[in-house]
């Protein structure tokens, strides 16, 4: 006897069966019954969503969803724009991960010296971390140095420099109380010859003042400084007495060199093209009162009248 054919159980969507039942070959007069789906009711779409019977794209990646290409007709400046905000949406993503990123790579150290990656580089190598070795060594001295909402609030490049201006300063491990207590910052300039404090000063700043200092750390010979000093004071003294009221001096590196810089208030140096000249003038007859070799080249110039 021939056994019936199977066929599979009707299944509805969302059910799971894998029963089977036989059934018999169809009398041909009898047409086949034919099981309609469920239609689900469409739902208006929200205002401004996408058109009815448009499938919404499934992402390829499960990356942010900030938008990577722009509108079209931009011009440059709209694009310039469009791509600047775009950038300050992922800074703000890595502004609040950064942290965690730390604290993470922290919790491995331990094991990792002890499965014999003597330092972070190896470690991460070791461990596939897919970061730089560079950026897991500064995103764990934050982490360790500060508590993660003065991290994320104050950003990764000011608290990391931070931690490398307290260890210049043999301070290591103070980063945190240095900014709670606003302190003032060796090496640090406002432009008027003043330090700045710990709140106030940006990253960039904050690492002018490290090199600064570690230039201070390998400096010449005392004698040699001394005579530096002598001259950034001596270039003030004239400074002022030339018109250039409040004049203050330091000596920074530039250019990678020792220099002498004369910082004036912008107000002295607006009145500078009144004042100079008579300052001049007056510095003149000063000198000239107390050197007579000065004196007499100032009245061969015709700045002096001669004796009569």
């Amino acid at each position: 006897m021939a056994r019936p054919p199977f066929v599979i159980g009707t299944r509805l969507p969302g059910a799971i069966s894998s029963a089977v039942t036989p059934r018999p070959e169809p009398v041909p007069s009898t047409p086949p019954v034919v099981t309609e789906r469920a239609v689900r009711p469409r739902v208006a779409p929200p205002a401004g969503g996408p058109a009815p019977g448009v499938v919404a794209p499934i992402p390829s990646t499960l990356e942010p969803p900030i938008p990577r290409v722009p509108p079209a007709g931009l011009d440059s400046q709209q694009l310039t724009d469009w791509v600047r905000a775009r950038l300050a949406e992922h800074e703000g993503l890595r502004a609040r991960s950064f942290w965690e990123t730390g604290h993470l790579i922290a919790l491995l150290l331990p094991r990792g010296r002890s499965a014999g990656a003597k330092d972070i580089k190896e470690l991460v190598e070791r461990a596939e971390l897919g970061i730089a070795h560079m950026t897991a060594q500064k995103y764990v001295m934050v982490a360790r140095s500060f508590e993660r909402e003065i991290a994320v609030r104050t950003g990764i490049e000011k608290c990391y420099a931070l931690t490398v201006y307290a260890k210049a300063i043999g301070r290591e491990g103070q980063a945190a109380k240095i900014l709670r207590e606003n302190e003032l910052i060796d090496g640090s300039d406002d432009g008027r010859g003043r330090r700045l404090r710990a709140a106030d000063i940006s990253g960039v700043k904050l690492r002018e003042a490290i090199r600064l200092l570690k230039g201070a750390s390998t400096a010449p010979p005392t004698e040699v400084q001394r005579e530096r000093e002598a001259a950034a004071k001596t270039a003030q003294a004239y400074a002022r007495k030339l018109g250039m009221t409040k004049a203050v001096a330091r000596l920074v590196r530039h250019g990678g060199e020792t220099k002498v810089a004369i910082y004036l208030p912008l107000g002295a140096a607006a009145n500078l093209e009144a004042k100079a000249p008579l300052a001049a003038l007056d510095l003149v007859a000063k000198l000239s009162r107390t050197d007579t070799a000065f004196a007499a080249l100032a009245r061969d110039r015709g700045l002096l009248r001669r004796a009569a």
